[in-house]
């Protein structure tokens, strides 16, 4: 599931990292994926412009997802609710 959303939908993560955590981030990849949220290596643009050096993030689910589509769904919902709330 990380491979994948870090190859196909980083924008995505990004959306869940800036909504969940109030960061706009330069790049966001996922380490780690389990049943209660995700570990996310982000850097974000400082200041003076230059880029941070890449600082670990962990974002929790809003509940328990059982097992591997419930960790797929848990992530679609979290950028749909991102994507709605941003747009707002």
């Amino acid at each position: 599931i990380a491979g994948h959303m870090n190859d196909d939908h980083q924008d995505a993560t990004k959306l869940i990292m800036q909504h969940q955590m109030g960061l706009e981030c330069e790049t966001a990849e996922i380490k780690n994926v389990d049943r209660l949220g995700m570990t996310v290596f982000v850097t974000v643009k400082q200041p003076d412009e230059t880029v941070s050096s890449p600082f670990k993030l962990r974002v929790g689910f809003p509940e328990e997802a059982p097992d591997r589509v419930g960790v797929r769904n848990m992530l679609k919902r979290m950028t749909m609710e991102a994507a709605s709330a941003l747009k707002a």
